[in-house]
């Protein structure tokens, strides 16, 4: 028996992935026979080639990273395009045996700051060695003069059993699988007599934790340890100060939890010459390697004697080579893995998804580390490398690389998997009440409950069933507490955004939202607090490639109205209880005289003398049952309201209740009399988190204005769609979001009462990169010092 086992893939392919452990014959190695197989319900799809592909990463924007062996990352746009070019390609690439570009991870803040991980086996001069480096990615291309070297000099003695998976957890660390080298640095103690793993003093065979700028945090094996990271080890007697957990063979793959909030990750540990296993990753821990294989003593396959030495952890799952319980090819050497959702492939949400490259099969464990129940998944999947879970717009999918066919990229997802519409043109709408669930309107079911989700049919006398998205305002009333509401069409996952906010119990919030929408004409409302819904349509777009009418044109924003100096009124004052006010729009504010169907206002109430309501509608129409904006008493409260104009170019504004009324121009949709083009046209994205402070410590201050991501990179310079949130409040304040090239106007688009406040409005601005491919930014000012949340939801068209 060789000293490692050595898998041969399949014939032709360059610089085949040689993957861990003893020896096995090439006959134990399967060609792909036929498409690959999945549960009923799913379905596998081939998105793209990709030569020898190792390592998977998603970006915000819905492109993925798919690094190569032969030291190549690749990139595949959003609609399964791979680029012609790579985005990288490392010149001092080792690639033979197991080595090469084996991890490649994301920063959570990617869209701020472009950078990228990577963990590749690099010709140092004096040998081939591991790194751990960050680059900066700008547009379609990363810049290897941008490389900040994490952990570098990682041995790579036998060529095999390098590890190579990268991940950031939820905590902002990254995490690092280090395989134990296959041998000692003079070529000594193979396999089996390899005792790296059990040393403090190298990096091999380890898990290591490090800070996203290579810092030691609390918390890691040996706190007093030194660094390694410029030598990849250190004298015997010292410690690794980047070491997490120890006593690891090839810990080829972590597979995180995104299932919950805390930091979990599961290891693939390929075995040596009887069992593979997937062990639970703690800090501190031991997990037996050179002297345990799987639950077994080294060599021993099960049954055996299951106690674990003290000090040492036992794997949550192991399986002997060649003997699977459901029977099979041969297999023995496991790659990647996931954690699904619950529910995506119909079970409850403890089963466990992985490869074995060995048998061409991919297999589900339920009831993982207790009845670790073992079926086959799927066949003829090829020689599996990486599996990771991606929330798409569709819902969730599975992606995985495989060396079949030279080497390809896949995903598996719901054989009714919907894909965004494309763009489409505004139809404006008197405001339409579609639900309420304090009258059962449009539901059944009374208020909503906390946790709950909430289907909303849009009917079809309002949005007909062509329409492609829709313009609602939300309203939530009567919450038992601080919370939110998140929106999102049907047939979609749901997004880790939100929509509405709640400071405190009985408030009652509103804000507006452009939704794509799902199959079936619906909508879905996720409560994290019980409360009442109502939904107002405003508008919806319908499928066109070029339009006349109902494009977009975006204008700095404007100040129209003011109740308080009678800036647009007849007469400075505040709207009386059950008062209206006629506002002249058409040739104000940058709209034109001729032209307009329709404007994208910011309504704003000042100090009402008791809560209540303001609705906007066209002058020339009946006041509608529905409103745009939910004022509270002694606060100021702001809406984007998307209303039609007039016949004359006009909106009227009611208020329940006494109050000052701020209106601001964002701007303006086409008529029919406008010529035809393909500017200005709605397309919805994927509702995407691209700025949260809090994650970040980096809140405004007082009186700052600062450039900040309001879409996701690879995104045309133009105007944007998203939510804006301040949260954290420290005191009375607005936020005003604008040009990065113009001056801070006289308007605002979200206002907060008081300290400690969360308080969200929908935005639209005009936004640009400020490098190619870069992610289009926009200045907002705020008054006090505030985190900040940004949500992209739509763009319209250059």
């Amino acid at each position: 028996m060789s000293l490692f086992r050595r898998l041969v893939p399949f014939a032709l392919v360059m610089s085949p992935l040689v993957l861990p452990s003893c020896s096995v014959a090439p006959s134990t190695v399967h060609l792909v026979a036929g498409a690959p197989a999945v549960p009923a319900g799913l379905v596998d799809s081939f998105i793209a080639p990709v030569p020898t592909p190792t390592s998977i990463a998603r970006l915000p924007d819905g492109r993925t990273l798919v690094g190569s062996q032969a030291g190549s990352l690749y990139v595949i746009g959003a609609d399964g395009v791979k680029n012609a070019a790579p985005a990288l390609t490392f010149e001092d690439i080792c690639s033979n045996s197991e080595r090469g570009l084996l991890g490649v991870a994301v920063d959570p803040s990617f869209v701020s700051n472009g950078f990228v991980y990577m963990y590749a086996t690099r010709d140092t001069g004096a040998g081939c060695k591991n790194r751990v480096s960050r680059f900066t990615m700008v547009g379609e291309t990363i810049d290897v003069g941008t490389e900040f070297s994490l952990i570098a000099n990682i041995a790579s003695t036998a060529g095999n059993h390098n590890g190579g998976d990268i991940h950031v957890g939820h905590d902002g660390l990254l995490y690092v699988s280090v395989g134990d080298g296959g041998c000692f640095s003079d070529g000594s103690q193979c396999a089996a007599d390899n005792g790296k793993a059990r040393l403090s003093n190298v990096m091999s065979g380890k898990i290591l934790r490090v800070g996203l700028d290579g810092s030691i945090p609390s918390g890691n094996m040996f706190p007093s340890g030194v660094r390694c990271n410029v030598n990849g080890d250190t004298t015997v007697g010292q410690s690794c100060a980047e070491i997490f957990a120890t006593g690891l063979r090839n810990p080829f793959r972590l597979i995180p939890d995104n299932n919950i909030s805390t930091t979990r990750f599961l290891i693939n540990d390929v075995g040596q010459d009887t069992q593979e296993e997937v062990d639970e990753l703690k800090a501190g821990a031991d997990y037996g390697w050179n002297v345990r294989e799987g639950f077994c003593a080294t060599g021993v396959p099960q049954p055996c004697n299951t106690t674990p030495p003290s000090g040492m952890t036992n794997p949550l799952y192991a399986y002997n080579h060649f003997n699977l319980p459901n029977g099979g090819p041969k297999c023995g050497a496991i790659t990647g893995g996931v954690l699904p959702p619950a529910g995506w492939t119909g079970k409850a949400g403890s089963s466990y998804l992985y490869a074995d490259f060995g048998c061409n099969q991919i297999f589900e464990v339920s009831g993982l580390g207790t009845t670790n129940t073992v079926t086959t998944f799927a066949t003829g999947v090829g020689t599996v490398v990486d599996m990771v879970m991606v929330e798409e717009t569709a819902g969730w999918a599975m992606y995985y690389t495989t060396y079949a066919n030279g080497g390809e990229l896949h995903r598996v997802r719901s054989a009714t998997a919907v894909d965004l519409p494309g763009t489409g043109r505004l139809v404006p709408i008197t405001p339409r009440r579609i639900l309420d669930t304090r009258e059962n309107l449009g539901a059944s079911v009374g208020k909503p409950r906390a946790q709950s989700v909430t289907a909303v049919h849009l009917p079809a006398a309002v949005v007909p069933p062509e329409a492609t998205a829709v313009s609602v305002n939300l309203t939530g009333s009567a919450p038992t507490g601080s919370g939110f509401v998140t929106a999102w069409p049907s047939g979609f996952g749901k997004p880790t955004s939100s929509n509405l906010n709640f400071a405190y119990a009985g408030e009652t919030s509103a804000n507006a939202a452009v939704l794509p929408i799902g199959p079936g004409s619906d909508i879905n409302l996720f409560t994290d607090v019980g409360v009442h819904l109502i939904v107002d349509v405003t508008g919806y777009w319908l499928p066109a490639k070029s339009a006349s009418d109902g494009r977009f044109t975006p204008t700095e924003p404007r100040r129209i109205l003011d109740t308080r100096s009678g800036l647009g009124a007849s007469a400075s004052g505040p709207l009386a209880a059950g008062g209206k006010v006629d506002l002249q729009v058409a040739g104000r504010g940058d709209v034109p005289n001729n032209g307009a169907s329709a404007v994208a206002l910011v309504v704003t109430t000042v100090n009402p003398a008791t809560a209540g309501f303001v609705t906007v509608w066209p002058t020339d129409k009946s006041m509608p049952q529905a409103s745009s904006l939910n004022p509270m008493g002694n606060d100021v409260r702001a809406n984007l309201v998307i209303v039609p104009l007039s016949s004359g170019g006009a909106v009227s504004l009611f208020a329940s209740s006494a109050t000052n009324v701020l209106v601001d121009v964002a701007g303006w949709f086409t008529d029919s009399s406008a010529s035809s083009s393909t500017a200005g046209l709605l397309q919805t994205i994927r509702p995407t988190r691209v700025l949260d402070t809090r994650d970040t410590n980096t809140r405004w201050a007082a009186g700052e204005t600062r450039l900040a991501p309001i879409a996701t990179s690879a995104k045309p310079a133009g105007t944007f769609v998203y939510n804006l949130t301040a949260t954290n409040t420290g005191g009375w304040g607005f936020l005003t979001a604008f040009s990065p090239d113009k001056s801070l106007p006289v308007a605002s688009n979200v206002n907060f009462e008081q300290a400690g406040q969360s308080r969200a409005a929908l935005a639209i601005s005009q936004g640009k990169a400020l490098a190619a491919g870069g992610a289009p930014l926009a200045n907002i000012y705020s008054y006090a010092a505030t985190d900040i949340i940004v949500d992209a939801t739509a763009y319209f068209t250059s």
